[in-house]
């Protein structure tokens, strides 16, 4: 059975779309996330692209991790 994954982001992304990269042929992993702090992130327009959910961190919100947390499972 493939793990999933969330990768988080901050900046411009390329780390996680080397990630994404590195197992998008996994038979064992699948990034089914992408999460960041940055609310106009271009990963939302990559991870659309690339069907894979997008969620971002709203840190103002004092309830952020909970709320992260809720999103994750």
């Amino acid at each position: 059975m493939k793990k999933n994954i969330a990768v988080l982001a901050s900046g411009k992304g390329s780390n996680a779309k080397n990630i994404y990269s590195f197992f998008q042929n996994s038979k064992e992993v699948a990034v089914r996330l992408i999460c960041s702090n940055k609310k106009d992130s271009p990963l939302f327009s990559f991870s659309k692209e690339n069907n894979i959910g997008f969620y971002y961190l709203d840190t103002s919100v004092s309830s952020f991790f909970d709320d992260f947390i809720q999103h994750l499972q």
